[in-house]
């Protein structure tokens, strides 16, 4: 896990400067090392910070140069690189190092493009074929990886960058995006999932995920998808083979997720997907060769605090629970630290708990966190996937499902979470506001389960909270890996019968079923949904986040994103859009 950098021109300019310059700024995603290289005609420059986790040695470190002609910077994990390495034996390569970008490199000279169907792993790289004089560059299948590039016409000169900041580095000029300004105070979004090339910022693009892209020496671009899930391919079999063969591919990826030559750790929510990571890990090192400690945030006095679940699980595994405790003070004091490596407005209060995990994580030397995040995308864990799954039912043939979703229904309004099932503002904006920004319409009722969880898991949603454990994790130095994102595991999921993953009462049932065998049942058959959540509401009541979002409402009236009437008694009852309004001030300049 790393930063990287990169420079493709067409002009005469001081690439070694800028590439330093960009490096600089990301030296927090790379602790251990620094690295820059420059082709001998100046017109490509690739820069790196390195995060040392596998293979320790000088030898791994980057820009990575074979056979006199292939050169990279990269970011990320190859997860499933000895066995693609045990393939390459009859080839008689000479290795310079032990590390995954190596195998990488050799898999490109083979087969370009193609090599990354081969890999599973998370990534953003770029590589400088000497030869062609041609920039090949790649972002993985989800986008656990960031990737952004910016292009100065003047110039003819495009940037790559893992973070936005390192273009500020460099003098670029700050100017929103309107739409997803207007989308953040609609539904606390910072994408437009019509356009996922789009960020917050105008002028600034993001390289889209399971995309790949060629640079010729008359610097033209050209973006192609190389991975996608197919929606058609549902089978009917045995439920016992459907839990059988989740529960290989979970380990499997778990397994390949466990290789470092760092301490490894996991977070522990207390919920079923980070508690079934734990257990499993816990089976897999009965010798207790793993230093894999836990880490988890409580809330004293909260009612939806997790501790006694966290519990459960630390009581049943070999593994040492460390806690962090935020508290308003706490969560206030970190906001602009939070915002500083963000980059981009985020949502809830939970993205600053998140963001004191991983600061544990680094306080207690742990280099590498195992997560849970994109099993709800994946196995159908939020509520609002009945929707979906009803619409494709016949209530004369399954009067039981409708009975059961509204069920759900009354279930999670009894704790206080309907609001997962629609919350649309009902703030009025100035009609400045086109019709035509409001790209996003939360919880859209899609013909089937299958493209419900494609849209959750391909078309943005996911990838944002993917942005925020990035960005989180690598302020303080951690690699976050999560073994629900396996290639494999995801297809395979895709495949499953709809009743497989919605059931009855139960959401995530095939998953529930392999936890069975890992996890105590009051885990695996826990009925509340509990999403990270944090005591937000009491963080409002304090007159500095008050007094902001009086401010922020004005200049959001001036710059005609509000109606010109506007004021905060408007907006006294909507929790969520005060909290956006507050946050959106530590990026609004």
């Amino acid at each position: 896990m790393c930063g990287i950098a990169a420079i493709v021109t067409k002009s005469e300019l001081d690439i070694s400067c800028r590439l330093k310059k960009m490096t600089d700024a990301i030296s927090h995603r790379g602790p251990d090392g620094e690295g820059h290289w420059v082709s001998e005609k100046g017109r490509v420059g690739l820069g790196h910070r390195r995060l040392s986790i596998i293979d320790l040695s000088q030898s791994a470190s980057q820009p990575m140069t074979i056979l006199d002609r292939y050169v990279i910077t990269f970011n990320g994990e190859i997860y499933n690189y000895l066995e693609l390495k045990e393939k390459l034996v009859s080839y008689n390569f000479s290795y310079i190092s032990t590390s995954d970008t190596e195998i990488l490199l050799y898999y490109y000279h083979l087969f370009r493009e193609k090599c990354l169907d081969f890999m599973d792993g998370m990534f953003s790289f770029i590589i400088y074929d000497k030869i062609e004089d041609k920039v090949f560059g790649a972002r993985d299948r989800f986008g656990e990886k960031p990737f952004f590039y910016f292009y100065d016409a003047n110039t003819h000169t495009y940037y790559f960058a893992s973070e936005i900041k390192q273009f500020w580095s460099l003098g670029v000029m700050k100017g929103f995006n309107p739409e997803l300004v207007y989308n953040f105070l609609k539904s606390g979004i910072t994408f437009n999932p019509n356009d996922l090339t789009k960020s917050f910022y105008a002028n600034i693009c993001k390289i889209e995920k399971s995309t790949y892209f060629f640079i010729n020496s008359n610097s033209l671009i050209e973006f192609h998808k190389y991975w996608t899930i197919n929606l058609g391919e549902q089978t009917m079999e045995e439920e016992a083979t459907s839990i059988k063969e989740i529960d290989f591919l979970l380990v499997k990826s778990i397994t390949e997720r466990l290789r470092a030559d760092v301490s490894i750790g996991s977070s522990l929510s207390g919920g079923l997907d980070s508690s079934l990571i734990v257990s499993i890990i816990d089976m897999l090192d009965k010798q207790n060769s793993i230093v894999r400690n836990t880490f988890s945030a409580r809330f004293n006095g909260f009612k939806r605090d997790e501790s006694k679940f966290q519990d459960i699980v630390l009581k049943q595994v070999s593994s040492k629970g460390y806690f962090v405790y935020p508290d308003t003070e706490n969560l206030l004091s970190q906001i602009d630290n939070v915002a500083y490596f963000q980059d981009e407005p985020f949502p809830t209060a939970s993205i600053l708990a998140q963001y004191e995990v991983f600061r544990l994580a680094k306080q207690n030397n742990t280099k590498v966190l195992l997560d849970g995040q994109g099993a709800d995308e994946i196995f159908a864990g939020y509520y609002y996937y009945f929707k979906s799954f009803l619409n494709s039912k016949s209530f004369l043939k399954e009067p039981n499902a409708f009975l059961n979703y509204f069920w759900f229904v009354w279930n999670q309004n009894k704790f206080g979470m309907l609001s997962s099932l629609s919350s649309r503002s009902n703030l009025q904006v100035n009609s400045f506001i086109d019709k035509d920004f409001e790209t996003y319409v939360r919880n859209k009722i899609t013909t089937n389960l299958n493209t419900a969880l494609y849209q959750s898991a391909l078309n943005g949603a996911l990838e944002e909270l993917l942005r925020f454990a990035d960005r989180n994790s690598m302020a303080h130095g951690v690699e976050v890996r999560l073994p629900y994102l396996s290639k494999d595991l995801v297809e395979r999921a895709f495949r499953l019968q709809d009743d497989y993953k919605l059931r009855g009462f139960w959401t995530k049932w095939v998953l529930r079923k392999v936890a069975e065998k890992y996890l105590d049942p009051k885990i695996t058959w826990r009925k509340d949904k509990v999403g990270y959540e944090v005591p937000q509401n009491n963080l409002l009541q304090e007159k500095i986040v008050t007094d902001t979002i009086e401010d922020m409402i004005l200049l959001l009236k001036r710059d005609k994103y509000l109606n010109a009437n506007t004021q905060f008694q408007d907006i006294e009852m909507d929790k969520n859009l005060q909290l956006r309004l507050f946050i959106l001030s530590k990026f609004y300049n």
